[in-house]
This record gives C-alpha cells, sequence and structure tokens, in this order.
C-alpha cells in the first residue's frame, strides 16, 4: 500500500490475470465504461506503432498511449471525459508492460498527480502520491467529476538523462461511488 495526498495507492499486477480494477473496486464501487480520451499530444514518430489516446481506454493492457518525447513533462496530461458527471471514489493507473523490460518501460510514471472537474476548465487535486509495477489503484474521499485528469510529475525513462521527457498510459479506469 502507498500513500500520497488524500488517498490510497494498492498495486495489483497484471500478471495475476485478473481485473485489477473490479477485484478492487469493492461491494460499492462501479467501473465507469464509454470513456473518451484526450491527450496533450500524441507520439505519432513510429507509424507502425498506435499511441493514441484511446489505446489508455481500450480495456487491452498491451497497448498503451504516448506523449511527445519533447521534454515537457510538466505540461503532458491525460483526461478521461466520463460523458456525464459521477461520484467517483477511485483511479485505476496501469503501467505499460514489455515481455523484455517488464515495467521499465520509457513514459512510465513514477509519481502522478490526479485532478477532478465538472467542467473541464477548473481543476481540484484529489490525489498523488507514486506508482509501483503493474496496476496502481488510487483511492480518495467521493468527490464530483465529469472529468479526470492524470498528470506526471516525475517518469521514467532507459536514458537517465531524458527522464520525465514523456508520458505513457497503457489503461486508465475510473470508478464510481455508489
Amino acid at each position: 500500500e502507498i500513500t500520497g495526498s488524500a488517498a490510497k495507492a494498492a498495486v495489483y499486477d497484471i500478471a495475476f490475470g485478473y481485473d485489477e480494477l473490479d477485484a478492487a473496486a469493492g461491494p460499492a464501487s462501479t467501473k465507469i465504461e464509454g470513456i473518451v480520451g484526450t491527450g496533450s499530444s500524441t507520439d505519432t514518430s513510429e507509424p507502425a506503432h498506435d499511441k493514441s489516446v484511446g489505446n489508455a481506454f481500450d480495456g487491452d493492457y498491451s497497448t498503451f498511449w504516448a506523449t511527445v518525447e519533447d521534454g515537457t513533462l510538466e505540461e503532458d496530461y491525460l483526461i478521461a471525459d466520463l460523458n456525464g458527471e459521477y461520484t467517483i471514489n477511485k483511479v485505476a493507473y496501469t503501467k505499460r508492460h514489455h515481455e523484455t523490460a517488464g515495467y521499465n518501460c520509457t513514459g512510465n510514471l513514477l509519481d502522478y498527480i490526479i485532478e477532478v472537474s465538472t467542467d473541464g476548465e477548473n481543476w481540484n487535486q484529489v490525489a498523488d502520491g507514486e506508482t509501483i509495477d503493474g496496476t496502481t489503484v488510487i483511492e480518495f474521499e467521493p468527490v464530483q467529476a465529469a472529468f479526470v485528469r492524470l498528470r506526471a510529475t516525475r517518469s521514467y525513462h532507459w536514458n537517465d538523462a531524458m527522464a520525465n521527457t514523456v508520458m505513457t498510459v497503457a489503461e486508465l479506469e475510473v470508478v464510481e461511488h455508489v
């Protein structure tokens, strides 16, 4: 268990073969479906590898979204448009995984900030902390939101000199508190 500002995070490894968020959600929670995403940028440098924002919400842990590697991590973000207002209390961030590198993949978040909004313009921070390999389930006090924004304050890069220059997300899931 990891603690951050007003948050509790539990880590579930996708290698166990179950839906981490459903297992962690508990009886008073429901995963929100049909989320539409917006990213600060999308890496299109390798046309053969789709890194589009939709990959972060497709339920497929083998795909991922990536920002342009341009050294502006503080400006990078991923927004989940929930298509309506919900009371939410959990967000799950799943790191990109590679068969040979494991979770040591360029752009994986090491530290994060979760913000929420009801209008997509005014944001309130509800959690921050650090991630661990697999899926980090971030819990916070129930709050009304129509949008959730994930920001990185620190990300991995195999070349230490390039750390904090890119952000990747395999999956971002949001849980409704019912």
